[in-house]
């Protein structure tokens, strides 16, 4: 099988990383030199093991490397009963802003209307009825979600009344785009800690072209201005997202820091990119990801703490776990809209056909969603070197850009592959000490 490893030299050391368990090992000259020899042949003879067997280390990790096959995955359909443990709640499908990118159609995902108080606590008490775990989380979600903040409040309390029925520690989370933001909502915010994500795309300019309302006003003064105690105390996140119109990702990320957020995310909006985008795209994001790694050697940890994705990208490299799945979908955290449908997540609400259940009625279809999920069922991934990292991409994006949740785009995927091989890069050149502060 080919691309079942990859060989890197960093500071004059060289070390193989491999692409089924995301292993990496530093090895010698005379070891690296038989893996390149036989590391992708999946018989060796008995003269190949004979040369093998003086080098202990070669043929340990010839033998990992040869292991990796191609299967195919049998679902259980109790497998995941009770795994999840986070929704989003789409609380409205409508938004009072028009961004350029929204993969919602203005947030109403082709069927606007708001969530009333009976579907939202029918909601809750799925998410408590299908998780085994003591931790759940519930995400007021939209749509702009504060459009129906009085439903919030309502779920917020119904939770809070029924703690000890539940028995489970349950987190709330919101993103919103932080117009509607008032002493009222924020003295609600913090009483009962809820964790908040603000949507703003960078400095006023960039701002103002990607996220304005219905009269074509842009939104970046309102939203510092409404966000300003919050951000002040801490407390609030942000998400940029990264669109063709400003791709300087690390000029993003330094005035997003100097506005006092916790936690900075920036991530690209692929509905938008063709061609030649993707390949700046890489090469912003890998500018970005050397500046962080610039400012850790210079021991400014408290510019590196905000990375959200560098963070996630660095723990997911260390961890060397196989992997079946990008993330969550389906199995861990679902979507609920305005009429108690259960979606894989909240970027598939406006795709009927993608329905998997209903909180009055339970899950029916969400077996069938995770066989097609499952990246190990992916002919075109399974002799990718990243396929362990990138682990297919997202299904939705998948689905827009290609037609099939499996398969990414050709750009796209070389994007990752740039990307992912800088990233295990600047792994290998960070100390202990770097390494510990990142995966804390």
């Amino acid at each position: 099988m080919e691309n079942n490893y990859k060989v890197f030299e960093i500071n004059e050391k060289r070390y193989i990383y491999l692409s089924e368990t995301g292993k990496i090992y530093e090895c010698d000259g005379h070891t690296l030199n038989l893996i390149l020899m036989y590391g992708n042949n999946c018989l060796l003879d008995k003269d190949d093991k004979e040369i093998l067997l003086n080098n202990e280390d070669a043929y340990k990790l010839i033998r990992e490397i040869n292991q990796a096959k191609y299967s195919t995955v049998n679902f259980d359909k109790n497998e995941y009963k009770n795994t999840i443990s986070a929704i989003s709640l789409l609380i409205v499908q409508n938004c009072n802003l028009r961004c350029t990118y929204c993969y919602g159609e203005d947030g109403q995902y082709q069927d606007s209307g708001i969530m009333d108080v009976e579907t939202a606590i029918k909601a809750v008490d799925f998410l408590v009825s299908h998780s085994i775990s003591q931790g759940v989380s519930i995400c007021f979600f939209g749509g702009e979600p504060l459009l129906n903040f009085e439903v919030i409040r309502q779920v917020v309390l119904y939770c809070h009344e029924n703690k000890a029925k539940f028995g489970k520690n349950i987190g709330f989370s919101m993103t919103t785009n932080g117009t509607l933001i008032n002493e009222e909502i924020e003295k609600f915010i913090i009483d009962n800690k809820i964790s908040v994500q603000i949507s703003l795309d960078g400095d006023r300019d960039t701002q103002n072209k990607n996220r304005f309302d219905k009269s074509g006003h842009g939104s970046y003064d309102i939203v510092t201005m409404r966000t300003k105690n919050l951000r002040v105390k801490g407390l609030l996140g942000v998400r940029a997202t990264v669109t063709p119109y400003n791709m300087k990702i690390k000029e993003i990320y330094r005035h997003l820091d100097s506005l006092g957020f916790r936690k900075i995310i920036i991530s690209p909006a692929f509905n938008m990119m063709k061609g030649n985008d993707f390949l700046v795209l890489a090469e912003k994001y890998i500018e970005w990801y050397k500046d962080i790694e610039n400012e850790m050697k210079q021991n400014n940890f408290s510019y590196v703490k905000k990375a959200k994705l560098f963070r996630q990208q660095m723990k997911k490299i260390n961890n060397a776990v196989t992997r079946s799945s990008s993330c969550g979908v389906g199995k861990n955290l679902v979507a609920v809209d305005i009429h108690g449908n259960i979606y894989p997540c909240q970027r598939f609400v406006s795709l009927k056909d993608y329905i998997i259940g209903n909180v009055r009625d339970g899950l029916n279809k969400r077996t069938d969603f995770l066989k097609t999920v499952n990246s190990n069922n992916n002919i075109k991934c399974s002799t990718c070197w990243i396929r362990n990292l990138c682990v297919s991409g997202c299904p939705f994006c998948n689905l827009i850009d290609t037609g099939d949740m499996h398969i990414q785009s050709n750009d796209c995927c070389e994007y990752e592959k740039k990307v992912f091989y800088a990233l295990i890069e600047i792994y290998l050149r960070l100390t202990d000490e770097e390494k510990r502060f990142i995966l804390n």
